[in-house]
């Protein structure tokens, strides 16, 4: 579930003209899924997000499967992934950075048919993660990866890794947060692509509360 999600996060922030359309529907389910923060409340947590774009997808939601296979189609849950990119010029791409201090922000919230089965989904993700996210890395075949806990206080129940994969070209640093408030699971990805600091957990910890809040609305 988590590190295959995680792959799709990476792309879109790695790659800003692209998202990953294969898991994307808009007839997942007749159940209007749980909203993402807008670019302008985002914004106000992350200001050189003003002026860019949120492109958001409606998705499907699939359970942790073996192996760090995905797992089966979760029927009558509905997710909305939203990425938030700053402005950039696709003229001068080469130019294009994401840091600690400003990096690329991706927010799921998903809707699960009952409680238990968020709970379900939770730990399932947190597994997920810890075990294979190894396998979601844009590093390449020589690169390093370490992956450590993150301690923060919200929601009911909740979790979070900071990830990194470094390589002799690049570092990818991501900070991964996951909190559950009854049958809404919201997770959230902050990350930097520059080599440099990892992106703030306090400012991170920021959105995940903006979008536990949306969630609920």
């Amino acid at each position: 579930m988590t590190h295959r999600w995680l792959t799709r996060a990476l792309v879109a922030v790695a790659v800003p003209a692209l998202l990953v359309p294969a898991v994307a529907s808009s007839a997942t389910a007749a159940v209007k899924p749980p909203a993402v923060p807008t670019l302008a409340a985002v914004t106000k947590i992350y200001p050189h997000l003003e002026g860019g774009s949120a492109d958001i997808m409606r998705e499907k939601v699939y359970a942790t499967g073996k192996k760090c296979e995905q797992g089966k189609l979760i029927k009558g849950a509905v997710s909305k992934s939203a990425t938030y990119m700053p402005s950039f010029d696709v003229e001068s791409i080469d130019d294009f950075a994401l840091t600690g201090e400003e990096p690329g922000v991706v927010v799921t919230a998903a809707r699960l048919p009952s409680v238990a089965l968020a709970r379900q989904y939770m730990r399932g993700g947190e597994a997920d993660t810890k075990n294979c996210a190894a396998e979601g890395g844009l590093g390449g075949p020589h690169s390093t990866y370490k992956i450590k806990k993150l301690s923060f206080k919200l929601g009911a129940e909740h979790w979070g890794y900071q990830v990194t994969w470094a390589s002799k070209k690049s570092t990818t640093v991501a900070n991964a947060l996951f909190v559950r408030r009854g049958q809404d699971v919201v997770s959230v990805v902050t990350m930097s692509l520059d080599g440099g600091a990892a992106p703030s957990l306090p400012q991170t910890v920021e959105v995940t509360r903006l979008a536990l809040k949306t969630a609920a609305h």
